[in-house]
């Protein structure tokens, strides 16, 4: 069976790719078809088997389906439901739907193949924890996490058992319940799983080899999100040192490992280091690749986001020019998210800076490039057309302003946290200087809309409200509603009074 969890996501690709051979494609599906006349379901299975791992190898998924489903239906009538003889194919159906990303496909296959590899070999054999951790992944899709937690649990429980406590299957089921915390952020016990699993790594294999780099980066992933910066620049730099070592100084390899430094280093705010950082990679880049190249633009823009840090609005731009003119140069596909994530920065900057003539066509580009491809969310979308609102009332575009205010109002799903957070964010902007000029009827359903994210996102007693509590309350007091005026500024009172005990 295969562990989809080796590759630290869903989607793993468990099938080398290679070119489909035409000649033997189509003396495959002539075979098939004659044994399809035939009836001779056997041989049916085995060669529609073939082709559709053969489709896959090829990305081609619906004409794999197409194939497997047909071999799986034939294997059917060949043997019972318990039968061992299905395994090959049930691994087959269930690799192509995590290569899908559509792992809920591949439950009642994961699920067939556990049950088999349990009667065959016993509830403990490590073929059975493998079938565990499939199904925890297709658990943690539907976010169904406590289900995962008690079925990686188990995976670990038996991998124990089977193969001793020192053992690399050992370590990755710790990495594969530390994957399941950092998903619930619950970094204390992601950090802790990985740094168990460190710790059998370390006993088996040599300090500097290359795979101890896998549990490394796990470490430094979580102390980043947990703002823990010193402790991560250690591992960070353990990283860096061993593919200096073995791999070379100026190894493509060791970009990678230079990036997550200058986050790093950007975090604690030592933009210098972090900028030299980013260069050295840039040069290892176009040693390579030269000075047009896409995997370029990742670093263009990890530049950007340090000249902003600094202030340097100027030097960012230049950045962001160079990244969009390599993407355009290079015909780049309109839904290739280096170019959403380029013009998200170049609006951005325009926003920080309040040139909203000029952030505002970038906004617009974007909003049409993610809904033209599906590439956002509603509550991404949702983010784009605050920005927008935001631009279209500082030029003094009401109707415009009005039209994404009602578009947002009337956004019915749950936004995200992070974006939820910067829409309430733009809305408490605008709707506050809308206060100043005392314009009321457009101001309180933004700060309404305001307070509803923050209260939702960053809880009842959070700081953030009380600009917005105290904003809400003048609006109030000037529409002769005093006395809920007086109740809303009781509230951002309490809050701050909680926040200074």
């Amino acid at each position: 069976m295969v562990d989809y969890t080796s590759s630290g996501n869903l989607a793993n690709k468990s099938v080398k790719k290679t070119m489909i051979n035409q000649n033997l494609l189509s003396q495959l599906k002539d075979d098939l078809e004659k044994f399809e006349s035939e009836r001779d379901y056997k041989q049916i299975a085995n060669l529609a088997q073939k082709l559709g791992e053969l489709y896959q190898r090829n990305n081609n998924f619906k004409e794999a389906e197409l194939f497997l489903k047909k071999a799986f239906s034939a294997f059917e009538r060949l043997f019972s439901s318990e039968d061992p003889n299905l395994v090959p194919i049930l691994n087959a159906m269930s690799a192509l739907y995590f290569e899908m990303g559509m792992p809920a496909l591949a439950e009642p296959f994961c699920k067939k193949l556990t049950s088999i590899y349990a009667k065959t070999h016993g509830s403990e054999h490590p073929e059975v924890a493998i079938g565990l951790t499939n199904l925890a992944l297709i658990a943690q899709s539907k976010n169904q996490y406590e289900k995962a937690c008690q079925m990686l649990k188990g995976a670990l429980l038996i991998r124990e058992k089977a193969l001793g406590k020192n053992n690399i299957e050992v370590a990755r089921s710790l990495i594969n319940l530390s994957n399941l915390e950092l998903m619930i952020k619950d970094y204390t016990k992601a950090c802790s799983y990985s740094k168990k699993a460190l710790a059998i790594v370390q006993e088996i294999i040599e300090p500097n080899d290359l795979e101890i780099i896998y549990f490394y980066e796990q470490i430094v992933e979580i102390l980043i999100l947990n703002d823990e910066l010193s402790e991560a620049l250690e591992y960070a730099l353990k990283i860096l040192n061993i593919k200096e070592i073995k791999l070379g100084p100026n190894h493509q390899d060791v970009c990678s490992t230079l990036l997550i430094l200058a986050r790093i280093y950007t975090g604690q705010q030592k933009f210098d280091i972090a900028f030299k950082s980013v260069k050295r990679a840039l040069t290892m880049k176009e040693r390579v690749y030269g000075n047009n190249h896409l995997n370029l633009v990742p670093l263009f823009l990890e530049l950007v986001t340090i000249s902003q840090m600094q202030e340097n609005f100027s030097q960012a731009e230049d950045y962001l020019r160079q990244s969009l003119q390599i993407l355009e140069r290079n015909d780049s596909p309109a839904n290739n998210p280096l170019l959403d994530e380029t013009l998200f920065k170049y609006a951005n900057l325009y926003q920080k800076q309040k040139r909203y003539a000029k952030a505002k066509p970038y906004w617009l580009r974007l909003i049409e490039l993610r809904q033209k491809f599906e590439k956002a969310n509603l509550d991404e979308l949702c983010l784009v057309k605050a920005k927008l609102m935001e631009c279209s009332y500082y030029q003094k575009d009401i109707p415009e302003t009005k039209k994404y205010l009602s578009e947002i109002l009337n956004t019915k799903n749950n936004i995200m946290v992070d974006s939820g957070i910067k829409v309430a964010q733009s809305l408490n902007t605008v709707a506050l200087d809308m206060v100043s000029n005392n314009n009321f009827e457009l101001a309180e359903p933004m700060l309404q809309k305001a307070i509803d994210l923050k209260t939702k996102y960053l809880g009842p007693n959070h700081q953030e409200l009380v600009v917005s509590l105290k904003g809400m309350s003048l609006i109030l007091g000037k529409t002769f509603r005093e006395s809920e005026a007086e109740h809303i500024m009781a509230c951002a009172n309490k809050i701050m009074e909680n926040n200074d005990a």
